[in-house]
């Protein structure tokens, strides 16, 4: 049985993966760890089976969500840990080992991410992709740092929201507890948010997310902070915009929703505006919000009944 489950999904991402799969092999020592690819459009399968016969491929027939996916290699892999990642990070030494160090040190810390910087290893200036994620009083989320240079201003390890879900090493002891209806990740969300949600349903239960600076990957994301938002697929941004609201009616306290009343509805004012004038494709995501209300009501409260955290711990992280 290994030690280490590293669960990689992708989506057309050929010479990407290889890379990323080359850097596992060369900088992961000293752990038993399984490789499982998921390939979303069976598109890279042949070429990970020449050049990588021990990675053990799941071949789907139709492409399916982040959630899904990941929770499919959960189910079948075994092993202590979890690393959730994308094709396009590539980790450095002692990536993995700093990170599973971090987790043995606490047992109640159920996850915990490191530095992630855009790009290549060498590539120039190191800019920060993430160092951790935040969350603001109007419910907004931002990774820490995006965008800016590292100059040693997150070389801290510290708690942090919740991690990213590009490069994140969960606990087993942690999924499990956290799992709900049989999910790990919530598969409604499909893309986008899912990290943000399964963090905070861990931390309701007691566990800590926590950001390791001294283990380092570079990530070539699509798009971010840094990109403009046209190059996010329109798909995409209405995933993210129906996922804000299954959050909030799933994790969040009552409580807090009325003591953040004034910055959620002003928000909310001036997200209307914007979708009226330059994105009303994203209305398109209210049909689904109001098909997944049930069941999302459902999972609040089991979610609720089993949070161990009440409200005003979780309220000194909303910024």
């Amino acid at each position: 049985m290994s030690d280490l489950a590293i669960s990689i999904v992708s989506t057309n991402e050929k010479e990407m993966l290889a890379k990323c799969l080359l850097f596992i092999y060369e900088h992961v020592k000293d752990i038993n760890f399984d490789i499982y690819v998921t390939d979303n459009v069976n598109n890279v399968s042949d070429h990970i089976k020449n050049k990588y016969p021990k990675v053990k491929l799941i071949i789907n027939k139709e492409r399916k969500g982040f959630s899904e996916n990941h929770n499919a290699v959960i189910r079948e892999s075994s092993g202590k840990y979890v690393l959730i990642m994308n094709p396009d990070v590539f980790i450095t030494e002692g990536f993995v080992e700093s990170l599973i160090a971090t987790l043995e040190r606490d047992p109640r810390t159920g996850c915990v991410m490191g530095k992630l910087l855009f790009g290549e290893a060498g590539s120039g200036k190191k800019i920060f992709d993430s160092a951790g994620g935040m969350i603001f009083r109007d419910r907004r989320t931002a990774d820490r740092g995006q965008g800016s240079e590292d100059s040693g201003q997150y070389d801290r390890a510290e708690e942090v929201f919740y991690g990213s879900g590009s490069a994140m090493l969960c606990r087993r002891e942690m999924l499990e507890d956290i799992k709900l209806f049989g999910e790990y990740f919530d598969e409604s969300f499909y893309l986008y948010k899912e990290e943000l949600d399964l963090c905070w349903r861990a931390r309701l239960r007691g566990w800590r997310v926590m950001y390791n600076p001294e283990a380092v990957a570079y990530h070539l994301r699509g798009w971010g902070k840094a990109t403009k938002r046209e190059k996010v697929p329109a798909f995409i941004r209405r995933h993210s915009y129906k996922n804000r609201y299954l959050m909030i009616l799933k994790d969040d306290h009552a409580i807090n929703i009325l003591k953040d009343l004034p910055f959620i509805l002003w928000h909310e004012i001036k997200a209307l505006a914007y979708m009226i004038f330059r994105e009303p494709h994203l209305f398109l995501a209210w049909p689904r919000i109001f098909r997944l209300l049930p069941f999302t009501l459902r999972k609040r409260r089991e979610i609720m009944k089993r949070a161990v955290v009440g409200p005003e711990e979780i309220r000194k992280w909303f910024i």
